[in-house]
């Protein structure tokens, strides 16, 4: 079983083309590669125009960096000198001579009003508990703290 060989089909081959149309073609290829060429330069001329934006974009945000890390280390130097100072020491003892919720007031020379809780040095004692914790009206005597 022999097959034979299958004549291929022509194939249609073109003519070559003539003068007039050869030059037609030469000059569209020749506005083809010169429209190529220009939207060439163009992209590349917006692209280095781009790349310079970004550059300086760049060098901005770098010198905003370099700012902001300078800022931040003189925050942490403030931080740290703050934190090395020793607060001062809030005692937690209760004097000897001060009773429990009650504040002790010493009168001025010039008022000698009689108050009930005034003892003979003119200091006047409000005990917190009686009064409530509140402040009733105002006298007209002058406080200062016994300590």
């Amino acid at each position: 079983m022999l097959l034979e060989p299958r004549a291929l089909p022509q194939r249609r081959t073109r003519k070559p083309p003539s003068g007039e149309a050869l030059e037609r073609r030469r000059q569209q290829n020749r506005t083809a590669q010169v429209a190529f060429r220009e939207r060439s330069k163009k992209q590349v001329d917006e692209l280095r125009q781009e790349l310079m934006q970004s550059v300086e974009f760049n060098q901005k945000m770098y010198s905003s960096v370099r700012q902001l890390l300078g800022r931040t280390e003189m925050l942490k130097q403030d931080m740290e000198a703050l934190l090395a100072v020793q607060p001062p020491a809030i005692s937690s003892e209760v004097p000897q001579n001060s009773r429990t919720n009650s504040m002790e007031f010493q009168t001025s020379p010039e008022s000698t009003s009689d108050y009930p809780n005034q003892d003979e040095d003119n200091s006047i004692t409000v005990d917190n508990e009686t009064s409530g914790g509140v402040e009733t009206e105002a006298s007209p005597v002058t406080c200062i703290p016994v300590i």
